[in-house]
């Protein structure tokens, strides 16, 4: 099989390393391949690639026509393969990186070339600003239209999605199920290992810090990860010698002033919290994880979930939120996560209700204005009455100010605590040595390097036995729809936000 893999670039980062090791894969298997792509990658990283400029972000490349891109795309791949390619896979097409990309990809389609599209965002999934600009830019305004051009649907054409609940949504919009695969991401971490699981504190040999047990957030602090929430917890055990550690700022500058505004504000109720551990202690990822007493996670949102495999075949347990629409999958494996609780709900009573339900309505009427969603579509449950049940809301439903809000009259009035539930943060317990070890067990047997690239070459030979036939599109409203039900939706991702 001859296969072209196409993405916007090669930097460092989630999708570039699926690249990497497809590519390893359909190496070790005699394939050719290869990766097409708007930027070389560093020198270092052997890879067989093809550059195509138009390929890159439209504000890097200029933006070009989809028919010049098109060509450009069948240039290359002919000239790197010696033919046409058996397989085109491309990787996040519908994004809105690029807007040339669905067009040139749709007239793939329309050929009869087979193709396997990896989606590992949506722009249906908080992000309305790429949404809207290709809505506006190739549909003028009509949903039904952008389907036809971000999800086009025919025997030859298949899906690749990271997780079962994304398979879902794409099932419902239309899809067959055998053009949809569940391609979940490898682990690539070697494991440490530890005589025992010291169920006291762990110390870090770091002159800087204390010798105490850490709570480590490895995490880039982006408002999807649910800062507050983690330092509700910290001022939870700010009677105790525990240090609850994040590890690292983030780097777009409009999240900065959100991270700033939560050191502040730790700063001033001097909180047990370590900001930019990493930097501080110059420790790597895995020695930082190997070092702490537990692993957290409250992130609102993950694409595939790594923080909950991550840190088992580094020898730790993992707490915190559970997002159940993520872990699913992994519980099916025969992955354990017993630390984890599905909502934090906090009384409502904390906050003027009327100021809270106004702006929960406001927040939802300008997130649906973003996403074009008009009265003539399918009508959306109103979220305050689907949040706010038995006088209790979810603390991640909130932003900034309603969450340090609460903080602030948890720390004066610490008995406001049993109020919560949970009410304090789930601790691992004493099989926390029987749980890491079957974890560790279940993610080196499904999901490890090797299984990824058998699972990969059997997607292609699947594809390659499908025959084209006519292209329709799937259903864009209805999968827009699944993406903006109230259960998925927080302030948090869907304002512009509320500064501390």
């Amino acid at each position: 099989m001859r296969i072209a893999i196409c993405h916007y670039h090669l930097q460092r980062g989630g999708v570039t390393r699926i690249i990497l090791h497809t590519v390893k894969a359909l190496q070790a298997r005699g394939m050719r391949v290869t990766v097409i792509t708007g930027q070389a990658p560093p020198s270092s990283w052997d890879m067989p690639c093809r550059v195509v400029k138009e390929l890159h972000y439209d504000n890097i490349s200029g933006g070009v026509s989809e028919s010049t891109l098109y060509d450009r795309l069948q240039d290359a791949a002919s000239s790197a393969l010696g033919a046409s390619p058996d397989i085109w896979h491309f990787h996040n097409h519908s994004l809105g990186k690029n807007l040339a990309l669905p067009g040139a990809v749709k007239k793939l389609a329309d050929q009869g070339q087979k193709l396997l599209l990896q989606i590992h965002d949506f722009p249906e999934d908080g992000r309305p600003a790429n949404y809207s600009r290709q809505l506006e830019r190739l549909a003028d305004g009509d949903h039904q239209r952008l389907s036809e051009l971000l999800y086009p649907c025919a025997p030859h054409i298949h899906y690749a999605l990271l997780n079962s609940r994304d398979l879902g949504f794409m099932r419902q919009a239309g899809a067959e199920p055998d053009t949809l695969h569940l391609l979940p991401n490898p682990v690539e971490m070697e494991p440490v290992h530890h005589s025992n699981f010291d169920s006291h504190a762990r110390s870090v040999h770091h002159p800087s810090l204390p010798k105490k047990r850490i709570y480590l957030y490895p995490t880039r602090a982006i408002r999807r990860k649910n800062i507050g929430e983690f330092l509700l917890w910290a001022a939870a055990a700010s009677w105790s010698d525990d240090i609850y550690a994040l590890t690292m700022a983030p780097e777009n500058p409009l999240e900065r002033p959100f991270y700033q505004g939560w050191k502040a504000f730790a700063a001033e109720l001097d909180l047990p919290v370590q900001f930019e551990y990493a930097a501080k202690t110059g420790l790597s990822f895995s020695a930082m994880v190997a070092q702490a007493y537990s692993v957290v996670t409250t992130s609102i949102a993950e694409g595939f979930g790594m923080a909950f495999l991550e840190p088992w075949v580094l020898d730790r347990p993992v707490c915190g939120r559970n997002l159940s629409d993520i872990t699913t999958d992994f519980l099916e494996y025969g992955i354990s996560l017993p630390w984890m609780y599905e909502k934090l709900l906090v009384p409502a009573k904390f906050l003027d209700m009327d100021s809270l339900i106004q702006k929960i309505r406001r927040v939802q009427e300008e997130y649906l204005a973003a996403y074009q969603w008009s009265r003539n579509m399918p009508p959306l449950p109103d979220l305050d009455e689907t949040w706010i049940q038995d006088g209790k809301i979810d603390f991640a439903c909130l932003d900034e100010e309603f969450q340090a809000e609460i903080i602030r009259k948890i720390m004066t009035n610490p008995a406001r605590f049993s109020e919560f539930a949970p009410n304090s943060l789930p601790r691992p317990g004493d099989d926390v040595r029987e749980v890491i070890e079957n974890n560790r067990r279940v993610i080196k047997e499904y999901f490890s390097l090797e299984s990824y690239g058998k699972n990969i070459i059997r997607t292609y030979s699947d594809i390659k036995e499908h025959q084209p036939r006519p292209v329709t599109a799937l259903d864009g409203i209805r999968l827009l729809e699944n993406f903006l039900s109230p259960e998925r939706l927080t302030m948090l991702r869907m304002n512009s936000g509320s500064r501390l």
